[in-house]
């Protein structure tokens, strides 16, 4: 199964660094500054593809492996052998914000684009993620738009393993 993050942020964010984008392009146009404006506008246009990445974000269960993925670049495959246990994340809403990163100080690693409905997955044992530096991490933070759904079918996922 596939669960989706809710996308109305994303497209909204996309749009307007796409303006600005255009924008740049314009001026580039009109006013070349030279290589540090190309420089510029391959900065700008590789900002505005990275808004637009968690677009492309969603969460796989099959069988044996729960797959993570956050945009373009971030791909997490964790074994369900390895997941003890999960379920709704009850910690600070605050401290959510969209992206992939783990606080240096604690073990847990975040991979958020909408901080609406968290899940929290505890793992057996700590894993390293390339995405995060290869720190390891002995619990992970996501979401999903249809919270109650993904969690149902995790937790059967988990409990068909033994």
């Amino acid at each position: 199964m596939i669960y989706t993050y809710r996308r109305g942020n994303i497209f909204a964010r996309a749009i307007l660094y796409m303006v600005l984008a255009a924008t740049a392009t314009v001026l580039f146009l009109l006013y070349p500054p030279g290589a540090w404006g190309l420089l510029f506008l391959i900065v700008v246009y590789s900002y505005a593809l990275l808004t637009l990445s968690p677009a492309f974000t969603h969460h796989s269960l099959t069988k044996d492996w729960l797959i993570i993925r956050h945009g373009l670049g971030v791909k997490i495959e964790i074994p369900l052998k390895e997941i003890e246990s999960c379920g709704p994340y009850t910690g600070s809403h605050k401290k959510l914000r969209t992206g992939v990163y783990s606080p240096w100080r604690e073990r847990t690693a975040y991979v958020i684009a909408d901080p609406e409905s968290p899940v929290i997955l505890d793992l057996a044992e700590p894993i390293k993620l390339p995405a995060l530096m290869w720190k390891e991490v002995d619990s992970i933070v996501l979401d999903v738009e249809q919270r109650d759904i993904f969690l149902k079918n995790l937790r059967n996922g988990i409990g068909s393993r033994d």
